[in-house]
C-alpha cells in the first residue's frame, strides 16, 4: 500500500516545488494544522487548486460545504474541538453513515477513531482548508479556538492532535480510473462527482468503517457500491449501490 503526504502528491502533479513545500512546513511548523492550509494562507496554491489535484489524484469526491445547510443533530455527532483539532466536517447522516468533509480523506487513523467513537459509517468527503475553517466557524462557534470547547458540546474526544504533515493512504493505483477510495479496499470504477444541496439521493461514495444503523438523516449523492469497513470483523464487506 502506497504512502504519499499531501506535499508529495502536489510536486508530483507539478502544482508545487520543493522551495514552496519547504516554506509551507515552515509555516505549518509555526502555526499547526494541515499542510494544504499552509499552503493555501501563503498563496503557494489557490484552494480550488489545491482540491481539484487532490480530488484527481486520490479519487475522493468532493463536497461544497458552503452550499450545504448541515442540521444541528448531525453537527452534534463530532465535538468541535476534536472537529476542530483535525479538520474535519460532519455533513450528513444518510441511515447508518456519516458523511464528513476533510482536507486529508485518506486520514485513516482519523476516519477509523471516529468510526469507534460515533459507531457510524464513516465516508470522507474532500474540502479545502479554508471551506472547512468557514464550516467549523458556522457550526461550532466563531469564537472557537484551537483547544477550546464548543459550548453547545461539552463532550470531547480523547484524540491526539498531529502536528506534522499528514500522510495520506492510498490503496490503490492513483493513475487507475477515477473512483471512491475505502479503508483498505480497492475503489470500484465509478466516475467522481461533487456533492451539492440538490443532488442528494442516499449513500455519498467514500471511505466507509461499519456501526449499527441510526435515523435516516440528509442523504449525499452516490457513486457506486461502497466497500464497508466492518465494526466488528476486519473482512470489507460491500453495500448495494443506491438507485
Amino acid at each position: 500500500m502506497a504512502r504519499k503526504r499531501i506535499g508529495e502528491i502536489l510536486i508530483e502533479a507539478g502544482i508545487i516545488d520543493e522551495d514552496h513545500l519547504r516554506a509551507a512546513l515552515v509555516e505549518q511548523r509555526r502555526k499547526g494544522g494541515p499542510i494544504g492550509r499552509a499552503l493555501v494562507e501563503l498563496k503557494l496554491v489557490a484552494e480550488e487548486t489545491l482540491v481539484a489535484a487532490l480530488s484527481r489524484q486520490l479519487a475522493v469526491p468532493v463536497v461544497d460545504l458552503d452550499a450545504l445547510e448541515v442540521p444541528q443533530a448531525v453537527v452534534d455527532l463530532v465535538p468541535g474541538e476534536w472537529a476542530e483539532a483535525h479538520g474535519l466536517v460532519p455533513f450528513a447522516q444518510p441511515m447508518k453513515f456519516l458523511d464528513v468533509a476533510m482536507s486529508d480523506p485518506n486520514n485513516l487513523r482519523v476516519l477509523d477513531e471516529l468510526r469507534v467513537r460515533t459507531n457510524l459509517n464513516i465516508r470522507a468527503h474532500l474540502a479545502g482548508p479554508k471551506a472547512i475553517e468557514r464550516a467549523l466557524g458556522r457550526y461550532y462557534g466563531r469564537g472557537l479556538g484551537r483547544g477550546s470547547v464548543n459550548p453547545r458540546r461539552r463532550d470531547t474526544l480523547d484524540v491526539p492532535r498531529a502536528d506534522d504533515e499528514m500522510e495520506l493512504v492510498s490503496p490503490y493505483d492513483p493513475t487507475a480510473s477515477r473512483s471512491v477510495p475505502t479503508v483498505g479496499n480497492p475503489p470500484s470504477t465509478a466516475n467522481r462527482a461533487r456533492i451539492s444541496p440538490s443532488s442528494v439521493p442516499p449513500y455519498a461514495g467514500a471511505v466507509a468503517a461499519s456501526g449499527p444503523a441510526a435515523a435516516p438523516g440528509p442523504a449525499a449523492i452516490c457513486d457506486a457500491p461502497i466497500p464497508v469497513h466492518s465494526a466488528t470483523t476486519s473482512t470489507p464487506r460491500s453495500t448495494a449501490p443506491c438507485t
